[in-house]
C-alpha cells in the first residue's frame, strides 16, 4: 500500500515544477513532468493537484497579475490511438474534427481594444490569473500591433514559441554576450518571458488558435484570425473517426522535419455549439483532447549504485537499473554525475526514477517518482586503490588524482579506443599498467617486445600489439591533444580549433581565452577546461609529440569542401577509420553551413537526431558503400 507521505511528496514535487515553469525556469522536460502526473493520477486519482492548471503567479515577479478574459485551461490527454478513438466514440458520425499541432511553448492571452490596438499580453499562469508580459510580446513575430476594429474589445489565445532555426541564432547571440545558452526552445521562451529584462523577445513568434469573437466553427475562427494578420496552426479536418489515426500518423512522420517542436496534436470538435453544450471539467474542455506523441522518457527501479574512477581521478557514481527499453535501446545503467546530483533527486537503491536519453543518445535520470528504502551512502575510499576520497565542489576525487591506477587505466583505455588498437584489450592494459610499463600515452611507443611478452606471458600477443602501435604512430594534431584527458576536449572538439587556424602545437599551446571563445563549440566553461588542461597536461602532450609523427590533412583531396557524419552501425570498416580517411581525403567530420554535407547510414529509414537534422536541412543521405566509393 502506498503511504500518504509518498503521495504528499509527489504532489509537492509536481507543484514545485509547475512553479518553476511559471517563473520561466523549468527544470525538467514535459515528458518527465507527465510521468510524475501520471503516477500521481494512478496513486491518488482524486488529488486536487491533478485538477490544478499551471501554477500560482508570484507577486514578487516583475509586472502585474491580471485575470484572464478567455478561459485559459489545459487539455485532457490520451497517449494511444485506442484512447483517441474511445474519446471520439462519444460523438455522432457527423461530427467534424479539427487537428492541429500541439506546440511546445508558452500559452498567452493577447488583448486588443475597441480600436483594434494591441494593449496587453498575459501568461497562462494558473489558468485564471496570469502575468502581464506586454513589453516582451510587443516584439514578437506574427503578433499584429493593430487589427481591424469591431468597435469592441477582441481577445485571442495562442502559443508563444521559438522555431528551431531562431533558437540556433538566439544561442549564438547569448554565447557572444557571455551568457549560457538555453537548454531548448521551450525553456528559452519561458525564460525570456519570466525575465526582468526580456532580451530575445524578437526571437519569439505568436501562433493564435483561439478567439473571443463568435463563430459557428473553429475553422471559421481560424480563417478570421488569418485575415487579421495572425499566424495560425497548420490544420487538418476530417469527419471520419478512422481518418483520425491516418492524420495523426502522417503528422508524426513529418514531425522531425518541422522547424518547431511539437509534443503532440490538439484534436477539437469543430462545431462551437457542440463544444458549448459539452462544457468543461476542471477547466479542461470535453470537446477537445491532446494526443501526446510517444514519451521520450520511461521509468525504472534502481538496483544498485557503484562508484568508478574516471581518467581525471574523479569518482563517478554508476546507477544500475532494471533493464528498460527506450527509443529502441535497452538501458541498464546510467552515469549519476555526482553525489550531490543523487541526493538532490533522491536517487538510492530501490528508487523509482524517470529515465531519458538526452540528445537521443546519453541515458540520464530526470527525476525520482519515489525514493527507495536503502539510504544513499557517500563513499570515503577510492574503489581502485583504497586511497582517501576528497570533496572538490560537487565531485569526489581520489586523493592520488592522476596517479590513481584507475585514472591511469581510464586515460590509457580512452587513448587505445581513440586509436582503434585491436590487441591491447582491457585485461592486457591492466597487466602492463600493473607491471609499471605504461603510465601515459607516450609510454606505449617505448615498449619493448621482451617486456610486453613477459607481462602478458605471450610473445605472439606482444608482437601483434607492438605492430599495431607502430602502424598507428602517425597521429593528427586533434588526436594528439584530444587523447590526454582534457575535460570536455576530445579530438572532435580540438579539430574545430585546428580548422579555425590553430594548426600547430605552438598555436594550440598559446591560444588565449578570447580566441577560444570565438571558436564554435567553445563557451566559457569549455574554454576554461581547455586552458587548465593544457597547463596540467603540457609535459604529457610534448612527450607524445616527441613519440609520434604529426599527420597533416590533405587540403586538396577528392573530398575537399565536403563534410560527413555517420549514424548507426558500419560493417565494411570502423567508424574511426572512416573519419581518418575522410580527413586524409580533405573532408571534414563535422557539418558546417559552408560545406556540402552528407549523412552516412546503412539504415533504410534512419531516425537518429543526426538523420532528423539531415532531413530538415536537405543534406544527401548516402550508404556506407557510397562513402567507400567516394573515398576511392
Amino acid at each position: 500500500m502506498v503511504s500518504t507521505k509518498t503521495i504528499q511528496e509527489l504532489e509537492e514535487k509536481i507543484e514545485l515544477h509547475q512553479e518553476n515553469y511559471t517563473d520561466g525556469v523549468p527544470t525538467i522536460s514535459d515528458d518527465a513532468f507527465d510521468q510524475l502526473v501520471d503516477r500521481l493520477r494512478a496513486l491518488a486519482p482524486q488529488s486536487p493537484i491533478i485538477k490544478k492548471i499551471g501554477a500560482r503567479v508570484k507577486t514578487a515577479q516583475k509586472g502585474t497579475i491580471c485575470k484572464h478574459i478567455l478561459e485559459m485551461g489545459s487539455l485532457n490527454k490520451v497517449n494511444s490511438d485506442s484512447e483517441l478513438l474511445l474519446w471520439a466514440k462519444s460523438f455522432d458520425s457527423e461530427t467534424r474534427y479539427l487537428i492541429q499541432p500541439k506546440y511546445d511553448g508558452c500559452s498567452l492571452e493577447v488583448i486588443y481594444n475597441e480600436n483594434g490596438d494591441f494593449i496587453r499580453a498575459v501568461t497562462r499562469g494558473d489558468g485564471t490569473n496570469g502575468l502581464i508580459v506586454t513589453f516582451a510580446a510587443a516584439q514578437f513575430k506574427h503578433l499584429p500591433k493593430k487589427i481591424k476594429s469591431t468597435g469592441q474589445q477582441q481577445v485571442f489565445g495562442g502559443e508563444a514559441i521559438i522555431s528551431l532555426s531562431d533558437f540556433k541564432e538566439l544561442s549564438k547571440a547569448r554565447q557572444l554576450s557571455g551568457k549560457k545558452p538555453y537548454a531548448n526552445p521551450r525553456n528559452a521562451c519561458a525564460g525570456i518571458l519570466g525575465a526582468k529584462d526580456p532580451v530575445g523577445s524578437d526571437f519569439i513568434q505568436f501562433i493564435a488558435y483561439k478567439s473571443s469573437q463568435l463563430f459557428e466553427t473553429e475553422s471559421e475562427a481560424i480563417q478570421n484570425m488569418k485575415m487579421l494578420g495572425f499566424k495560425t496552426p497548420e490544420e487538418s479536418q476530417t469527419s471520419s473517426k478512422e481518418d483520425l489515426k491516418k492524420i495523426t500518423d502522417s503528422i508524426m512522420a513529418l514531425r522531425e522535419s518541422m522547424d518547431f517542436e511539437i509534443d503532440g496534436l490538439v484534436i477539437k470538435v469543430d462545431d462551437f455549439g457542440t463544444q458549448k453544450k459539452l462544457g468543461s471539467k476542471d477547466l479542461r474542455p470535453k470537446a477537445m483532447i491532446a494526443y501526446k506523441f510517444p514519451n521520450k522518457t520511461t521509468t525504472s527501479v534502481v538496483q544498485k549504485i557503484e562508484w568508478s574512477i574516471g581518467s581525471t581521478g574523479r569518482c563517478n557514481p554508476v546507477v544500475h537499473i532494471d533493464p528498460v527499453e527506450l527509443a529502441g535501446v535497452t538501458i541498464t545503467h546510467i552515469t549519476g554525475n555526482n553525489i550531490n546530483y543523487l541526493i538532490e533527486f533522491g536517487v538510492n537503491v530501490g528508487a523509482e526514477v524517470i529515465i531519458s536519453r538526452r540528445n537521443d543518445v546519453i541515458p540520464a535520470i530526470e527525476d525520482t517518482i519515489q525514493q527507495g528504502p536503502i539510504e544513499l551512502q557517500e563513499p570515503t575510499t577510492c574503489p581502485e586503490c583504497s586511497s582517501k576520497l576528497e570533496k572538490d565542489g560537487a565531485f569526489l576525487y581520489c586523493s592520488r588524482r592522476g596517479d590513481c591506477p584507475g585514472a591511469i587505466f581510464g586515460k590509457l583505455l580512452n587513448f587505445i579506443r581513440d586509436n582503434d588498437w585491436k590487441g591491447m584489450g582491457e585485461q592486457n592494459l591492466r597487466k602492463v599498467i600493473a607491471d609499471g610499463l605504461v603510465k601515459e600515452p607516450a609510454d606505449f611507443y617505448k615498449l619493448s617486445l621482451e617486456d610486453v611478452a613477459k607481462s602478458l606471458n605471450s610473445a605472439i600477443i606482444a608482437e601483434k600489439i607492438l605492430n599495431d602501435i607502430k602502424e598507428k604512430s602517425e597521429m593528427s594534431l586533434a588526436d594528439i591533444f584530444g587523447s590526454v584527458g582534457i575535460v570536455s576536449c576530445k579530438g572532435s572538439r580540438i579539430q574545430k580549433l585546428v580548422e579555425a587556424g590553430f594548426d600547430s602545437p605552438e598555436k594550440l599551446f598559446s591560444i588565449t581565452r578570447s580566441q577560444l571563445l570565438n571558436v564554435d563549440g567553445f563557451g566559457d566553461i569549455i574554454a576554461d577546461n581547455y586552458l587548465q588542461g593544457i597547463q596540467e597536461k603540457e609535459l604529457e602532450i610534448k612527450n607524445l609529440l616527441a613519440a609520434v609523427s604529426i599527420k597533416r590533412p590533405k587540403n586538396n583531396g577528392n573530398l575537399s569542401g565536403k563534410a560527413f557524419l555517420i549514424t548507426g552501425k558500419v560493417t565494411l570498416d570502423t567508424r574511426k577509420n572512416y573519419e581518418k580517411k575522410i580527413e586524409e581525403a580533405g573532408g571534414k567530420n563535422s557539418w558546417s553551413e559552408t560545406l556540402q554535407c552528407f549523412l552516412v547510414t546503412n539504415e533504410d529509414d534512419p531516425s537518429s537526431s543526426k538523420a532528423q537534422k539531415a532531413k530538415k536541412n536537405g543534406y544527401p543521405i548516402i550508404t556506407e558503400q557510397q562513402l567507400s566509393e567516394m573515398l576511392k
